[in-house]
């Protein structure tokens, strides 16, 4: 039986993360490794050489894991070199039949208007086409129109890092296929159709940054990011406790933020190699207030849609995987905030290890490679280039 691979990459400012997706007629499975972060902090490479042969040793043990060689991968922009906009496209037709070849040439009209040597144009969604400068519609095909105009929502992310980023796969053996905005390959494949209609505010919490995305009545409206991540909690405890980063990192894991039995001990090693006893109420007490400032951030940068996020805020990536992180931000944003739960569109089989939302990003890249290859081979009828326009960020429950 045929089996085909893809194979998605994620360059963090806490982790290198490499995913495989094995797909036959029967099933689909997906496969993840991943290693420690290197030359690449806070959305910035700051050491070209030290990611290159980061990235080298994680093709190499993920090779040897999957059992395969790796050569085209689709890879991921972190949030902090991407920024969205909302952007019109328009075409004068006297009184001519809109056709799929239409929304074609708005759709490049728009890339066109998106795209300059700074930025680089990741996404593209339709938000909705209006006729004579009257009525907006969904699918205008088959509509007589003087005018059409479309309206975009564009994800762009920061041509130099990009460039960077490709420079270090290539010279480590990889063809880059395709490039993904972070927070959009981290929720977007896992999104029902209710959610999005609801609203809902996505934060994909990462190491040094965070990024998201908003859905508006069914619509992306707004993509942002955050200059902090959960690094800060072990920094803080390494500082408050005097204790090292990996004893800090293993607080963290174990307790996170979660309340319950604050009078809960454990015995470490505090820097100097002496051993100390530290309680659950004091790690609480230092981490409550930075993930409070975490959604302080967040809070300036939805607040403008809050009243139309009706499902409230879903947390992923690895800083969700802190224990109580979502009871904290939903005291302090007086919304629903729940964990996102990554659950395959088709029902594809996933390994237990990805059921991790640390890796939310690598399995959306993914998952939406598998689907943009479906929809090329279905591209059958006439207005096939049109559907996958008007259904690129939609899944329904």
């Amino acid at each position: 039986m045929t089996e085909t691979h893809g194979y998605s990459l994620d360059l963090g400012s806490s982790k290198f993360c490499l995913a495989l997706l094995r797909s036959n007629r029967k099933k689909s499975e997906i496969e993840v490794h991943a290693c420690p972060s290197k030359g690449i902090r806070h959305g910035r490479i700051v050491d070209f050489s030290a990611a290159k042969d980061q990235l080298s040793l994680l093709i190499e043990q993920a090779e040897h894991k999957f059992n395969t060689d790796i050569y085209e991968i689709s890879v991921s922009i972190t949030g902090n070199n991407t920024n969205s906009l909302l952007l019109e496209a328009e075409l004068h037709l006297e009184n001519q039949q809109v056709e799929n070849a239409t929304l074609v040439s708005l759709y490049k009209q728009a890339v066109e208007k998106a795209s300059s040597t700074e930025k680089l144009v990741l996404h593209v969604a339709p938000l909705g086409f209006q006729i004579n400068g009257e009525a907006w519609y969904e699918n205008p095909i088959g509509m007589r129109a003087n005018k059409i105009t479309a309206r975009y929502f564009v994800l762009q992310g920061n041509a130099s890092y990009a460039k960077e980023i490709v420079r270090i796969c290539n010279e480590s053996g990889l063809k880059v296929e395709n490039l993904y905005a972070a927070p959009f390959a981290a929720s977007t494949p896992f999104l029902t159709h209710t959610l999005k209609k609801m609203g809902v505010a996505i934060l994909d919490l990462g190491g040094g940054t965070s990024t998201g995305l908003i859905y508006i009545q069914e619509k992306p409206v707004e993509s942002f990011s955050l200059p902090i991540g959960t690094d800060t909690l072990t920094h803080d405890l390494s500082i408050g406790l005097s204790i090292s980063h990996e004893e800090a990192e293993k607080i963290k894991n174990l307790w996170g933020a979660e309340a319950e039995n604050p009078s809960e001990i454990i015995e470490i090693l505090d820097i100097h190699g002496k051993k100390k006893v530290v309680t659950k109420e004091k790690v609480l007490r230092i981490l409550i207030p930075r993930i409070q400032e975490i959604a302080a951030f967040l809070e300036k940068k939805i607040s403008r849609h809050k009243i139309q996020i009706g499902a409230g805020l879903l947390l992923t990536g690895g800083g969700s995987e802190v224990k109580g992180i979502e009871k904290i931000c939903n005291a302090t944003l007086k919304i629903p905030c729940n964990l996102l739960k990554l659950i395959h569109p088709d029902g594809a089989l996933l390994t237990k290890e990805t059921h991790q939302r640390a890796f939310s990003c690598v399995i959306g890249m993914l998952l939406l490679e598998e689907k943009n290859k479906k929809d090329l081979r279905n591209s059958t009828n006439k207005s096939s280039t049109t559907q996958r326009l008007l259904s690129l960020f939609s899944r329904k429950s």
